[in-house]
């Protein structure tokens, strides 16, 4: 079914918040798309650099 269908990886975007003690990406709620987007990220900035194989 996703074959046909666009995916959206929107979820808890604007839940980002800046902690002290932890690090990385800190969300305010449970369930969002934080991994899926910085995964999604890597890949473009892998696929974009030049000279490397």
């Amino acid at each position: 079914m996703t074959r046909r269908q666009k995916l959206h990886y929107g979820l808890g975007m604007d839940s980002a918040i800046e902690h002290e003690e932890l690090k990385g990406s800190v969300h305010l709620r449970k369930y969002n798309d934080t991994n899926q987007r910085a995964f999604y990220a890597k890949w473009l900035e892998l696929m974009c650099a030049e000279g490397e194989a």
